[in-house]
């Protein structure tokens, strides 16, 4: 083992290709990473290699080596990449690596005509599935992506109800496990991550899809770096893999109003990560509060059959009084608060809704007028500013 490269090695592919294992060695500690389709085939790429051990890479300062070619386009993205973490993430002092010289590049491969779509059966996923429905013929669903996914019953329960939505479209299902996640989160937290995660098992499937699309939850209006992003995510293209990030251009109100207007949908969405044993969504977390006030807002939310009860004031009241919040988590509200205020039977939760949008101004305009203040003396305190320069 090489304490200057991140390995990949003993790749072994099982199960008529259902079945993928290997080890991913980083600073002569062994990884070992699994993942296991129920149906379609995974495809070997070096590039789903690559992508997984990046981070990990830059973090601990190795260079990546793997086996097998890589492709030309994928190969030209990779400085852009890297400028893009080491600009996002400057306290982390990233390092950039570099590949074996032996690498070869390809550059032509026959090309599909499937779609591949991440869906988890949420807003998102239902909008960009919609939204393109004629490009996505296969959905996948990672299991392990989520805590939700913990728990073998509601894991059962969430895949029936993104098989009947799957089947109101005609769409294939491909569902999946593997511990990615808890490798990657070892180096950076979730929101980092995720989007290379997503891309580099999209990659795992390029045998068979020409495009893959990562729904996104942000608008063009509210990016900050983030793990998926539309900036990053076509970047980790090939020539014969197409990385989408689809649905920056609509806010929520948006994609509600459109996704709701299709019964199925309705009958199936899940915004929710907590467990529940009986419903889809919990009702009280803060993803199922927005997506609750959204809905009441283009009055749908009694349509919707996937939430058991009523919105409250004083479910709004607990997200900004324990400031639970963060900036990119509230700037979904002014838009669901816009819509909200056009009817005055709304008032009291216009009210506690706005007290989010209020605390996510303010929080800004301090950190803002800190940080300006820290950059006089950014050589004064260069922790202090390195901090909020994330």
């Amino acid at each position: 083992m090489s304490e200057k490269s991140v390995e990949i090695k003993n790749i072994i592919l099982t199960e008529e290709g259902r079945n993928l294992e290997f080890d991913v060695i980083v600073k002569s500690k062994i990884h070992h990473l699994y993942f296991r389709s129920k149906s379609n085939p995974f495809t070997p790429s070096t590039e789903a290699y690559i992508i997984m051990a990046l981070l990990p890479a830059m973090k601990s300062g190795q260079d990546i080596v793997t086996e097998g070619d890589v492709d030309s386009r994928f190969n030209n993205s990779l400085k852009t990449i890297q400028s893009i973490f080491i600009n996002w993430l400057p306290h982390q002092q990233l390092r950039r690596f570099s590949l074996p010289n032996n690498i070869k590049q390809i550059e032509n491969k026959t090309l599909s005509d499937r779609g591949l779509a991440c869906f988890s059966g949420g807003l998102d996923s239902f909008y960009t599935l919609l939204k393109n429905k004629t490009q996505i013929t296969d959905l996948l669903f990672i299991k392990g992506f989520g805590k939700d996914n913990e728990d073998p019953k509601i894991t059962t329960k969430i895949t029936n109800h993104i098989h009947s939505a799957a089947m109101e479209l005609d769409k294939n299902v491909i569902e999946i496990s593997t511990n990615l996640r808890p490798f990657l989160t070892k180096f950076f937290p979730s929101k980092i991550i995720h989007g290379a995660m997503l891309a580099s098992i999209g990659h795992l499937f390029s045998g068979t899809f020409s495009s893959f699309f990562i729904p996104t939850s942000t608008t063009y209006n509210d990016l900050t770096p983030w793990g998926s992003h539309p900036l990053l995510d076509p970047l980790w293209s090939t020539n014969f893999l197409e990385v989408i990030n689809d649905g920056s251009e609509a806010d929520r109100i948006q994609k509600l109003r459109m996704v709701s207007e299709f019964e199925f949908v309705l009958n199936n969405l899940r915004v929710c990560n907590n467990k529940s044993d009986l419903w889809l969504n919990c009702g009280e977390c803060e993803k199922c509060i927005r997506t609750m006030a959204g809905l009441l807002a283009i009055d749908k939310l009694d349509n919707c059959k996937t939430f058991n009860n009523k919105l409250s004031t004083e479910s709004i009241r607990r997200l900004h009084s324990g400031n639970v919040l963060s900036s990119s988590v509230a700037s979904f509200y002014p838009n669901i608060l816009y819509e909200l205020e056009k009817n005055e039977a709304n008032y009291d939760l216009c009210y506690e809704i706005s007290q989010i949008v209020y605390n996510r101004n303010l929080s800004e305009k301090l950190r803002d007028s800190l940080k300006n203040y820290l950059r006089r003396y950014k050589y004064r305190f260069p922790k202090i500013y390195k901090l909020f320069r994330e």
